[in-house]
């Protein structure tokens, strides 16, 4: 959409790392934390023999139809957004030109 309408141009991999953000961060903040109104749900942070730590969120008095849920780790989550924070600066980096403001005689402002 902002190739056709505006001309920018956009990494394969920011579109990629996005759509990643969006299934490992934003779904579980939208499904299972912010919209998730069971009094009986339980957040909180496991981690393994291996110290790799997750936020989870389970049950109090579970029943058999109850979900247990699991991020990925938090050091993978945090590579993601800082991944994501690059190809960001990139593409901005990258576009600036469409970006720069301009006068009313059209000619680009001066940095």
């Amino acid at each position: 959409m902002l190739e056709s309408v505006h001309g920018f141009k956009i990494e394969p991999e920011l579109r990629q790392i996005v759509l990643k953000l969006g299934q490992e961060i934003v779904d579980f903040r939208d499904k299972k934390i912010a919209h998730a109104k069971m009094p009986r749900l339980d957040h909180g942070l496991t981690w393994n023999k291996e110290g790799r730590v997750s936020i989870t969120v389970g049950f109090w008095y579970p029943k058999p139809t109850d979900k247990y849920f699991q991020t990925a780790d938090v050091r993978d989550l945090w590579k993601l957004l800082e991944q994501y924070t690059d190809l960001w600066t990139r593409f901005i980096i990258l576009n600036r030109q469409k970006a720069k403001l301009r006068s009313k005689s059209g000619q680009v402002k001066a940095d």
